[in-house]
């Protein structure tokens, strides 16, 4: 397992699946899979982006959560052509979180959520941020205890 701290802005999230956050005091923890490295980031040694099959944004000290969802649909069935269900796109505020006393960042990201297919538009307050990267043949998973 390599863990990253910081680096948030050297991270590509367009082609990024994210899959249902865990919540525990003040930590947020969202496993992801296809994240994108940009050129200078600690675990991409190339001159072009990468992407991760499994990793973890972990945010520690968190203030404020918002996501803004909007449900997709493929059309024509089958084609890989989706298109968002503006109707149903809602808000989604996690605001119970202790208050830290600390020095919140904004940190700003965007990805698909698969079931259901939703687009999330995320904006996270919190203290700190890192990255795990998840290697196959590593069992120490990220919790939020």
């Amino acid at each position: 397992m390599t863990v990253i701290s910081n680096h948030f802005d050297l991270l590509y999230f367009t082609n990024c699946n994210l899959d249902r956050p865990l919540s525990r005091d003040s930590k947020i923890v969202i496993p992801t899979r296809q994240l994108g490295l940009l050129p200078n980031h600690p675990l991409n040694p190339q001159n072009e982006i990468t992407f991760l099959s499994k990793s973890y944004l972990i945010f520690d000290g968190v203030k404020t959560s918002v996501r803004q969802l909007t449900e997709y649909v493929e059309e024509p069935l089958g084609s890989h052509d989706f298109k968002p269900l503006e109707k149903t796109s809602r808000k989604v505020i996690d605001d119970d979180f202790p208050n830290v006393g600390k020095t919140v960042s904004l940190f700003g990201l965007e990805g698909v959520f698969e079931n259901p297919l939703e687009w999330v538009d995320w904006e996270i307050e919190s203290a700190s941020f890192y990255l795990i990267e998840y290697l196959a043949y590593d069992s120490n998973l990220p919790t939020c205890g």
